[in-house]
């Protein structure tokens, strides 16, 4: 790709564990050009398909990792988006990973956390039924973690003191 196609700096990028596994947009802001014509770094950050798997940070998508002699080829940024959806998006899993960190979902009033734990609930049940329909064991393993997690907010909303 040449260096003068690079004119919009966000992109994101459909991603997955597998070909046959759910998708979720990777988000990709070029914040600095190598001078080639065919590579830059980039911020990057994604929320995976496993709720609880936050990624954010220069080029690799991995937490902390800081590395300015790192550059990902343009070609490999997916398609452009507007600014505006990559701020909204940027907003949206800074407040998921808060909520993550801070403690349980169901402790706020906002209507947004209801609709996240009603999310996690109905998650759980598809992937539960997926299971008992096939018993396929990536559904069983799946299942198992959702429920662990409705389980953990369960248990905040029930023990306040602890603090988690």
């Amino acid at each position: 790709m040449m260096k003068t196609e690079a004119k919009n700096i966000y992109f994101k990028f459909k991603n997955s564990y597998s070909p046959d596994s759910e998708t979720w947009w990777l988000y990709s802001k070029i914040i600095k050009e190598n001078g080639d014509g065919d590579t830059c770094q980039v911020f990057q950050f994604e929320i995976t398909s496993r709720d609880d798997h936050f990624k954010a940070g220069l080029n690799k998508g991995i937490a902390g990792l800081i590395d300015t002699n790192s550059y990902q080829y343009f070609e490999d940024l997916g398609e452009p988006c507007t600014q505006e959806e990559f701020d909204r998006e940027l907003g949206n899993f800074l407040r998921l990973f808060n909520n993550r960190v801070q403690g349980s979902i169901l402790n706020s009033s906002s209507s947004e956390n209801k609709n996240e734990f009603k999310t996690l609930v109905k998650d759980m049940r598809r992937w539960q039924q997926n299971y008992f329909r096939n018993r396929d064991k990536e559904a069983l393993k799946r299942s198992k973690e959702l429920e662990a997690r409705v389980d953990a907010e369960l248990h905040k909303l029930d023990n306040p003191e602890l603090g988690l």
